[in-house]
């Protein structure tokens, strides 16, 4: 279940919209910053769960990584906004590589569900997805965390709970790979939000759909 929370937290988070900072920002720097993100955080649990090593050894893996990881980032950053210096300023673009994905996901998602406070983006970029990876390693390095579920028969309660994480990331794969495959499963609604159109905007295209075609009829 860890994941699976992690696996959805990953693909709301970093995943949506990754192709729009492809675009926007460049493919280095976007996956430069996921980088920076995650490796030094599993470098860390390997430093931390490991009896070799000393728990600052891993803290300082950590900020270590994340100020090469950032530092990288920050230069491919401002090749980029040499290229578009009229588009962008220091703050925009790196708003846009930190949380412009994610924050396009929480105005879309906000008509339908509610207010969506902002710490919302910062914890679902930032916070959740690494500490998922925590204490999933942690779980997997005890003695009898992963794989000893208080006497649970390998057939079929773990056998089928394995199956069902195997699923799951199926489905994840899936989505990632083709995401055409689940536009089927959208509402109308959804789509109309998740193609940036609002209602009035929908209207006025219909309205000179419905102009050209009397044009053409005349």
């Amino acid at each position: 279940m860890i994941l699976v929370g992690f696996l959805e937290a990953f693909s709301a988070a970093w995943v949506y919209g990754i192709l729009e900072l492809y675009q926007s920002i460049g493919v280095e720097a976007t996956i430069s910053y996921m980088i920076a993100n995650f490796f030094p955080v599993i470098i860390a649990c390997g430093l931390w769960f490991s009896t070799d090593y000393e728990i600052w050894a891993g803290f300082a893996a950590l900020f270590g990584g994340w100020f090469v990881g950032f530092l990288v980032t920050h230069c491919y950053l401002m090749r980029r906004m040499a290229l578009e210096p009229e588009r962008w300023t220091m703050r925009s673009i790196w708003y846009e590589c930190a949380y412009g994905n994610i924050s396009r996901l929480r105005d879309q998602i906000q008509p339908v569900i509610g207010y969506i406070p902002f710490i919302w983006v910062v914890l679902m970029k930032n916070f959740v997805p690494h500490v998922l990876i925590v204490l999933f390693t942690n779980l997997c390095a005890s003695s009898n965390g992963a794989g000893n579920y208080e006497g649970y028969a390998i057939r079929p309660y773990q056998l089928l709970g394995l199956l069902s994480f195997i699923f799951a990331v199926f489905l994840f794969v899936v989505g990632l790979l083709v995401p055409e495959v689940y536009e089927p499963l959208a509402l109308s609604q959804t789509q109309v939000l998740l193609s940036g159109e609002t209602s009035t905007e929908k209207d006025e295209l219909e309205d000179n759909e419905s102009e050209d075609n009397e044009i053409i009829g005349r």
